[in-house]
């Protein structure tokens, strides 16, 4: 009997092992779906290449093993024998959206990734990486991996003392040399730097980074000021750090002093400086990410915390997450007073002013969300940060070029991805309405379509709505 019981254990173990193995095939299968069926055609779509401000009508793009292998009128170009077939008709196909100014350790890996691409994100520049994001970024770009292409920093620079125990402290031009090597010598896409450097090493960094054909982006040093930095060659600022100093009036009551209202510039600005440091930024050709949504949403009123709270979008991520960042945002605005808040949102708008004199002086603007700070959602956050860019008056085009090819541009990716047009990655959105009218249509996917693979809306929502009930009893 024991014996029989044994067996019965046994069969009933190979049987549960051959249904999860199955199940795991068949889910690889399906997140690969573009290597079973290579060539996908849309047809009768209105194409947004991203050129251009321009709406190309009635087209069929045909997409072979992830790339854009044909497009033209669907009068003329045909669809290949066995294509997988998608109807454009009365929906518009663009460029799938970059998010600049992401960190993707502080979630689960899978929830992060999955959520970017729900939300039509394709690529995203990680801001601090370590040798597991380097795995993830091989394995989505050869597929094993759904998520979106990848660009990540190294460990971030810094000094004394460090943010995080595995960043790394630099403290002399020596170190410098070698750290931003051993970063080249990983892997790396680019350097990243934080306030804390003192001005010889943050220089020594920028010339090791360009000995190493590296780029250098992130904060800007109190050592050196932001001046330092657009003479440096640092080609990307973000936040809009070092600006306040810049902009602010000479009687501002906290001219020359430390005030953590400067954090939000919500202190007394002078329009000219405005212009005369937008003149600069443009000259030195320094890109600006000002995630102006994180600093939106870092200090919430109780009512708007509330509305953030009934979001949705929060059961997608680990349990927990909510409650961590109401307990943040309580941390911030805890001690603040009524006239505390009108400043924040005075500083609001002294933020929008300033990138909107950046894009009117030729400066050039990036759209990053700082995710996963609090409440900036990993994908979604990218939408608000769009409507924060049409805010600040810029056009729907222009603010969707600095989410698609500016951003391609800026990663040195131009002929990869960023406009609609043969021989490029076929990292896409399609949307119900058109994005040049208004960027609410980007609210209103069909689908995407990442390394040439097709997810439908439902096909996100499914593996959305799997993802939160993995949560339950957590």
């Amino acid at each position: 009997m024991k014996r029989e019981a044994m067996l019965r254990k046994l069969c009933l173990s190979i049987f549960l092992i051959v249904i999860v193995v199955g199940y795991i095939f068949a889910q690889a299968a399906s997140d690969n779906q573009f290597a079973a069926n290579a060539v996908f055609a849309f047809v009768n779509v209105n194409v947004v290449p991203m050129d251009g401000e321009r709406v190309v009508p009635n087209q069929t793009v045909v997409v072979r093993n992830g790339r854009i292998a044909a497009m033209g009128s669907a009068k003329r170009v045909s669809v290949p024998k066995g294509a997988v077939r998608i109807d454009g008709r009365g929906q518009y196909l663009m460029p799938g959206l970059v998010d600049m100014h992401v960190h993707l350790e502080y979630f689960d890996r899978n929830a992060q990734l999955l959520i970017f691409l729900a939300a039509g994100v394709t690529t995203v520049r990680n801001m601090d990486g370590r040798p597991n994001i380097l795995l993830w970024r091989k394995r989505a770009s050869d597929g094993s991996l759904l998520a979106p292409t990848i660009y990540t920093a190294g460990a971030i620079l810094e000094g004394k003392p460090p943010m995080r125990d595995d960043n790394k402290v630099v403290e002399t031009p020596e170190q410098a040399e070698t750290i931003v090597a051993e970063q080249k010598k990983a892997g790396y896409d680019f350097i990243k730097v934080y306030h804390t450097l003192d001005r010889e090493t943050y220089l020594a960094i920028v010339a090791a980074a360009k000995k190493n054909g590296l780029t250098v982006a992130g904060h800007v040093p109190r050592s050196v000021g932001l001046q330092g930095v657009l003479l440096a060659g640092q080609k990307s600022v973000e936040h809009l750090e070092g600006y306040i100093d810049e902009i602010e009036a000479d009687d501002s009551p906290f001219k020359n002093q430390r005030s953590w209202l400067k954090r939000y510039f919500a202190v007394k600005v002078d329009d000219g400086k405005i212009r005369s440091i937008a003149d600069a930024s443009e000259r030195a050709r320094v890109w600006n990410v000002p995630t102006l949504v994180e600093k939106r949403l870092s200090a919430l009123t109780a009512d708007e915390l509330q509305i953030r709270l009934k979001q949705p979008e929060l059961k997608y991520l680990p349990p927990g997450t909510a409650e961590f960042w109401r307990e943040s945002n309580a941390r911030i605005t805890g001690r603040m007073s009524p006239e505390d808040f009108a400043r924040l949102a005075e500083g609001e708008l002294v933020r929008k002013r300033l990138v909107k004199t950046l894009h009117e002086r030729g400066a050039r603007l990036l759209v990053g969300t700082d995710t996963p700070n609090a409440f900036v959602l990993p994908g979604f956050s990218v939408l608000e940060e769009l409507q924060n860019f049409a805010d600040a008056g810029l056009t729907p085009y222009e603010t969707i070029k600095a989410a698609t090819r500016d951003s391609a541009e800026f990663l040195g990716a131009s002929n990869e991805f960023g406009t609609i047009s043969i021989g490029k990655r076929a990292d896409l959105i399609l949307v119900a309405g058109n994005p040049l009218e208004s960027i609410a249509a980007l609210k209103r996917r069909t689908g995407i379509m990442v390394y040439g693979q097709w997810l439908t809306t439902n096909d996100l929502q499914k593996r959305l709505d799997t993802l939160a009930a993995s949560y339950a009893g957590k």
